[in-house]
């Protein structure tokens, strides 16, 4: 492990000890982790002990290392995200604890006041900026016509707005319960941003009523409708520009 290439799972397995994490014995891949469609994960096992390694693919519009792994860590101290072990961007590598999901399905108001908590994590810079953000993916998507309308809708929904660190993705492919805790995983689109838009993923991503997000989390319907639709307009070019994977 001299060189700064990116690493494969066999490199993580035969270096483990440069890591730094203790193992009562030689680390080994179970599987790998269905669900990751820029990034691979695996689960790995050293004994009884279970940790997930992620290795970083092509990189995203919108995902800065460094800042996740900052809040990531932030957000562990807290319960609300598994444990950072080891992260190191150049290598392409992050090392959590491996959280059992489970079969429990979080209730509205659990997803909101976890989500609460997420948004009063420290201030970290950079702040995402939502308009180039969105036209970054506009662009890659191909998408036609003028992005100044997707710029006036950003502007209504984001102004005015209280500001916090948010996920970004809390969807349930990225959510589990932990001791009866919600946890949030995979925090690469985490940044100090506009919170609606976590709450616009309650509707757009787990099927709960606009009515009922709104009421929950005490925020302006009207607003919580456009975040929403600039949050699944996102999804669609998010989606049109990863290769293999499909817009339906």
């Amino acid at each position: 492990m001299h060189t700064m290439r990116r690493l494969e799972i066999s490199d993580v397995l035969d270096g483990w000890a440069d890591f730094g994490i203790p193992v009562s014995q030689p680390a080994e891949v179970v599987r790998r982790l269905e669900g990751g469609r820029s990034n691979r994960s695996y689960l790995i096992a050293a004994g009884a002990q279970r940790f997930v390694v992620r290795l970083d693919g092509r990189q995203r519009f919108g995902v800065l290392r460094e800042r996740e792994y900052v809040i990531t860590r932030a957000a562990a101290a807290t319960g609300l995200a598994a444990p950072l072990l080891y992260a190191n961007s150049d290598l392409g590598v992050a090392i959590s604890t491996y959280v059992d999901p489970s079969a429990q399905t979080p209730a509205l108001q659990a997803l909101v006041e976890r989500l609460k908590l997420v948004h009063q994590l420290p201030h970290v810079q950079p702040a995402i900026d939502y308009s180039e953000h969105y036209r970054q993916y506009w662009l890659a998507a191909g998408e036609p016509g003028n992005f100044e309308e997707f710029r006036l809708q950003i502007n209504d929904v984001t102004d005015s707005e209280p500001a916090g660190i948010c996920h970004h993705d809390p969807g349930p492919a990225n959510t589990t319960v932990a001791a009866g805790q919600v946890v949030f995983i995979d925090w690469e689109y985490a940044a100090w941003g506009c919170p609606i838009f976590d709450f616009a993923v309650l509707v757009a991503d787990w099927s709960f009523s606009l009515t009922a997000v709104a009421e929950c989390a005490n925020i302006d319907p009207v607003k919580l409708t456009s975040a929403v639709a600039l949050y699944r307009q996102l999804t669609k070019w998010w989606h049109a520009t990863e290769p293999g994977v499909g817009t339906s």
